[in-house]
């Protein structure tokens, strides 16, 4: 079933109708899903204000054509899945520990002397006051 919308002057209208087909879901319909704007500029800034044109560069709607990493081979943005928020809390006690790990390390080289970190605590506690 598509469903498809009317816009009026004051409202929108939803249109369902079923596309009657022998094959069903099993192969693709191009005529159905027709290619689609790639999400890419078809030209340069400078070539558009030197008033060229051209027309917008469209990819396959057909999943078996594009493939599942169609945008990363085209130059498209893919999906990032983000991080919960236990992966997050997680890379942040691996950060800090990192952190102490190189902080003791820069103790070492300079034997204990770190300027920039005496330096950084006399502005804290003058921002404190």
């Amino acid at each position: 079933m598509a469903r498809f919308y009317k816009l009026t002057g004051n409202s929108v209208i939803p249109i369902s109708f079923v596309v009657p087909r022998k094959a069903g879901g099993e192969i693709f319909q191009e005529d159905i899903y027709p290619n689609a704007y790639a999400g890419r500029a078809a030209l340069q800034a400078d070539d558009w204000l030197k008033g060229e044109n051209k027309s917008p560069i469209t990819m396959s709607m057909n999943p078996a054509v594009r493939g599942d990493d169609a945008g990363s081979q085209s130059g498209l943005s893919t999906f990032t899945k983000k991080k919960t928020y236990a992966e997050l809390e997680q890379e942040n006690i691996e950060l800090k520990e990192r952190a102490s790990e190189l902080e003791a390390q820069l103790a070492k080289l300079t034997g204990g002397k770190d300027d920039y970190t005496e330096k950084n605590q006399d502005v804290d506690e003058e921002k404190d006051d």
